[in-house]
């Protein structure tokens, strides 16, 4: 697996911009890609593409997340059981939450991470 990620963002925290996501990342070429759109101080927005047969390795997170697919499908694991989501899923992981992802074909998705501590204000 190659993993390619760009963390420097995109987006400048404080100016209105728009972009065409197909032509940030593109199909995924030889693994795994992601790319930071956006950082402030309380959300990191992550773009990820990831070439069919790819997989993220079951991990856990301290940040909340929140997951939407944009094209292709794949197989997210969480709460223990494999659900095959595909453009217009939208998933939400508490913290702690064991979670695992592989791309059934050409994978792309958003994934929003919470910046602060859980039970913080």
């Amino acid at each position: 697996m190659d993993y390619h990620a760009s963390m420097t963002p995109l987006f400048a925290k404080e100016s209105a911009e728009a972009v065409d996501l197909n032509t940030i990342a593109g199909e995924p070429r030889g693994g795994i890609f992601s790319r930071t759109l956006i950082q402030t101080a309380g959300f990191r927005l992550i773009l990820f593409t990831l070439e069919e047969g790819e997989e993220l390795a079951p991990h856990r997170t301290d940040r909340r997340a929140w997951i939407q697919v944009l094209v292709g499908e794949g197989d997210f694991l969480f709460e223990g059981i494999s659900h095959v989501l595909s453009p217009g899923a939208f998933l939400h992981l508490p913290p702690q939450h064991l979670h695992a992802v592989r791309a059934r074909t050409a994978l792309k998705f958003l994934l929003t991470l919470e910046q602060n501590a859980p039970g913080a204000a």
